[in-house]
């Protein structure tokens, strides 16, 4: 038979090319399975961290692989002239050495296994080899250390390109702390050290272990400047047992009689697009955030499903507020001179 270039013969691996005028759809579309996103079951920066252990796991057998070879030829080359007693022992340690290194490449495969069923479909799982068991023995022999290093690095090498089709998450640039405060601290209603106590606390948002500590100062920031709020307007402040959503409320309302006495005509904009409701939501909302997964009521731990959109929504919220607030004061000429 003549081969031509559209011939089966000729096609990559997988199921043979059609022939005809199909082929190049096909393999057009073989292409772009083989370079589009993976569509992850759950959240994809476990699967990438579960990867990246799976191969770190692969060069940790490959390098006892290397280190079996050598033990092996060592035992060899020193048997000459040893006692035969000392030389078979050390000739059977590193025998089971090598045996035990069967089971283990099973237990690195099954893992594998799962975690492309727990994060792939079923259809899209059973394409990848990496789920199919090794053609190993469980107790391996010399023999068999070839088989097992080139399985290794076949098999790395798929986790590595399931690894490169994950969606890519971009390290989005974050606002600095300074930042996010400059207008509270332009406005002379909190101390410096309290200011700077907020910024490093809310600075810390980009790391996990933070993120309770983070949300908690989100929502301290806010009643902090509810406070304040009464002191620049010169009103009594409510008791100090007031909770977080009434003491919220409270400040906002002194502020809308500040505004109607002083025939501000930033209030019918105000009542228009009915930013004292908006407000309201957003500060019971980080209420309900700190109290579900901020620190406090004797919570240790990050709760599983918080993630750093939440924690970014809780900082912006917070500061966007407070900035407002602070800037209506200073429009109605309530700031410290």
């Amino acid at each position: 038979m003549v081969r031509t270039k559209h011939s089966a013969d000729s096609s990559p691996s997988g199921p043979p090319l059609p022939q005809g005028g199909r082929v190049k759809r096909e393999l057009a579309a073989r292409l772009l399975h083989v370079a589009a996103p993976l569509d992850v079951i759950g959240d994809p920066s476990k699967f990438r961290s579960a990867l990246q252990g799976r191969m770190k796991r692969a060069d940790d057998l490959t390098a006892e692989i290397e280190a079996a070879r050598r033990n092996m030829a060592a035992v060899g080359a020193e048997r000459r002239g040893r006692f035969p007693i000392a030389a078979e022992l050390e000739a059977l340690e590193a025998l089971e050495a090598v045996e035990g290194l069967g089971s283990r490449i099973h237990t690195w495969s099954g893992t594998n296994r799962k975690l492309v069923q727990r994060f792939l479909a079923e259809d899209a799982a059973n394409r990848y080899e990496v789920a199919v068991a090794p053609r190993l023995p469980w107790r391996l022999s010399i023999g068999g250390l070839d088989d097992a290093q080139t399985y290794l690095t076949v098999r790395r090498g798929e986790l590595a390109s399931l690894l490169r089709r994950l969606p890519k998450a971009r390290d989005l640039p974050r606002p600095a702390g300074e930042l996010r405060l400059a207008v509270l601290r332009g406005s002379g209603l909190f101390d410096v050290e309290v200011l700077d106590d907020f910024e490093s606390r809310l600075g810390r948002a980009a790391s996990r272990s933070s993120w309770r500590d983070v949300i908690l100062a989100a929502k301290e920031l806010v009643e902090a400047t509810h406070w304040a709020t009464f002191d620049a307007l010169d009103v009594p402040r409510p008791p100090r047992s007031t909770d977080f959503p009434a003491l919220g409320k409270h400040a906002r309302r002194a502020i809308l009689d500040a505004e109607r006495r002083r025939a501000s005509e930033a209030v019918q904009i105000d009542s228009e697009v009915r930013l004292d409701k908006g407000f309201a939501t957003v500060v019971n909302e980080l209420a309900n955030l700190r109290n579900s997964h901020g620190r406090g009521h004797g919570r240790t731990r990050v709760i599983p499903g918080l993630a750093q959109r939440h924690v970014d929504l809780a900082v912006d919220s917070a500061t966007t507020y407070c900035r407002f607030i602070v800037g209506t004061l200073s429009e109605l000429g309530a700031l410290p001179p």
